[in-house]
């Protein structure tokens, strides 16, 4: 086995894969030879994951997108729609219902929830508008980034790609069922 610090100064790429349960860096002479040595990696890797050991991959659980998959996703705007979400009814009615009192974190927690391959900033905004709830371009540039929300959502830049994904991180997936619960909570409102 080659020494992974002298190989990642001799290889002329070195690329991260973020996973939701490892991140896996790999050296490389060609994008041929990364996505072998990651898909190698990844193999091994899953083999001691408790969702390899029922069965299912993380591949197919859609966690982990194929790789033609991620070469589209930069050369091509996908629209994404609410139906594409899954968001049981009663929730979307409550997010229609009372759209003008949420916040855009809120709102925001709500789509990423639902969202389990992540959002881009677009289509955090194309789904906001759909449901009546604007998030401005200037929010997503500006308070989305401040300190004090620091942990709350996660972000992935696309391999081969200028966009990113944002996903909920472990606060912000507790803040999501909090306000699903709470929406629940309130049917004769």
């Amino acid at each position: 086995m080659v020494d992974s610090t002298h190989l990642s100064q001799m290889a002329k790429f070195r690329v991260t894969f973020k996973g939701p349960h490892f991140d896996v860096t790999v050296a490389g002479d060609s994008a041929e030879e990364l996505v072998e040595e990651y898909e190698n990696l990844r193999s091994e890797l899953e083999k001691y994951l408790p969702s390899a050991k029922t069965g299912r991959s993380e591949r197919k659980q859609g966690r982990i997108p194929e790789l033609g998959n991620v070469q589209r996703s930069g050369t091509q705007a996908e629209h994404v729609s609410l139906a594409d979400l899954s968001i049981p009814s009663q929730v979307r009615d409550k997010l229609v219902e009372q759209r003008k009192i949420l916040t855009n974190w809120q709102t925001l927690f709500i789509l990423l929830h639902y969202a389990s391959d992540g959002l881009t900033n677009r289509e955090i905004r194309t789904l906001s508008e759909e449901l009546g709830k604007r998030i401005s371009y200037s929010w997503m540039d500006t308070d989305f980034h401040r300190r004090r929300n620091e942990g709350l959502v996660v972000s992935r830049r696309l391999p081969g790609s200028k966009d990113t994904k944002y996903f909920l991180a472990e606060p912000g997936k507790k803040e999501a069922l909090k306000l699903i619960q709470d929406f629940g909570s309130n049917k004769d409102e």
